[in-house]
């Protein structure tokens, strides 16, 4: 994962280059390989990097491409057809990077350059020929993207906790919101969070900021609702098709210049895709959480899959002590409330 960072000043002022600097470092454990901005008068971008594809120095952040500038956080699966695609009309690309065929297909497509992407992304644009920001959060709302807007200045980011270094930032707690999560276990139905001012960018909208009337929208590209389904066929047909999509879903995934890994609990979904991976011909290795409780414990189904596959299985066991020790951090890395304790098995997880 990476983190993103784009702060406009509604009165055309310069932006400190202190201020998006701590926005920036408040998301360093996103991105420990590279970070870089952009400055422009009443503008400033900052990214954090993890390097997955292309991990020269061609990938850093914020990336220009003729009048455009990117931060970008998330993959494109689909980035080499792509490619081939835009090199048809005559783009040429000096990375190999996805996020540089973000930026052409943006140049070329505008807007519709995400109905063109199969991935999961948060990105904000600078259009300086246009002068405006378009920003866009993936299908699924898998990257996050949050935003905010105040007399001076609106700010878009990947985690709330950078907000907490505008000038003008007072929490003030969303009591709606906060009702919904105490009393029905509601969290994340609304693009409102439990601060009063801050917004999720709702999945599969895209945000454009004018920059001369600093004035936005919000535009929903994408309700599942209205996906065109497949109908009058077989179960047997309905199997080949779904075998045939999530083949090529877990292809698509394994595009990456670093180890690729995989999450291995013992279910259905885990098990499927580490056995589809080796399938493939690659070299997996996994990370599984343990329990020493019998009925917790998913270790005989995560062994039938090791065996199985003959991935590399690593493991740990999550404790209680350990939790309570460790919550208030993982309350800071995850800035969402912890709706159940089965996320700091994931947190162990992915550390």
């Amino acid at each position: 994962m990476c983190g993103i960072t784009a702060v406009v000043a509604l009165d055309g002022r310069r932006i400190p280059k202190e201020l998006i600097q701590k926005m920036t470092d408040a998301i360093a454990h996103r991105g420990p390989d590279a970070e870089g901005f952009y400055h422009h008068p009443g503008l400033a971008l900052g990214h954090r990097r993890l390097s997955v594809i292309d991990l020269s120095d061609k990938g850093n952040q914020p990336m220009p491409y003729k009048n455009l500038r990117i931060v970008y956080n998330g993959e494109i699966y689909n980035f080499k057809e792509i490619r081939q695609e835009l090199k048809a009309v005559g783009y040429a690309f000096s990375s190999e990077t996805d996020t540089e065929v973000v930026l052409a297909a943006y140049d070329f497509w505008g807007e519709d350059c995400v109905a063109h992407f199969n991935g999961m992304w948060a990105f904000v644009i600078y259009d300086q020929a246009n002068n405006r920001l378009f920003a866009s959060r993936d299908r699924f709302g898998i990257k996050p993207f949050y935003w905010r807007k105040s007399a001076h200045f609106f700010a878009m980011v990947s985690e709330p906790k950078q907000l907490t270094y505008l000038p003008d930032w007072h929490p003030k707690l969303n009591k709606k919101r906060a009702f919904d999560f105490l009393s029905l276990g509601y969290h994340l139905h609304t693009r409102e969070t439990l601060f009063d001012d801050v917004f999720a960018l709702p999945a599969g909208s895209n945000l454009i900021f004018d920059l001369s009337e600093k004035t936005y929208r919000i535009n929903r590209y994408y309700d599942l609702s209205k996906v065109e389904t497949i109908n009058n066929i077989t179960f047997e047909q309905a199997v080949f098709k779904f075998r045939e999509l999530f083949e090529d879903a877990v292809r698509l995934r394994m595009i990456s210049d670093v180890k690729v890994g995989s999450a291995l609990s013992g279910g259905l979904d885990s098990s499927s895709i580490v056995c589809e991976m080796t399938e493939l011909g690659h070299s997996v290795e996994t990370v599984s959480a343990c329990f020493s409780q019998d009925g917790y414990d998913e270790r005989p189904w995560m062994d039938a899959v090791v065996k199985k596959t003959g991935v590399t299985s690593h493991q740990t066991f999550p404790d209680l002590n350990n939790f309570i020790q460790e919550l208030d951090q993982m309350t800071w890395f995850h800035d969402e409330p912890i709706v159940w304790p089965a996320l700091y098995t994931q947190y162990q997880v992915f550390r």
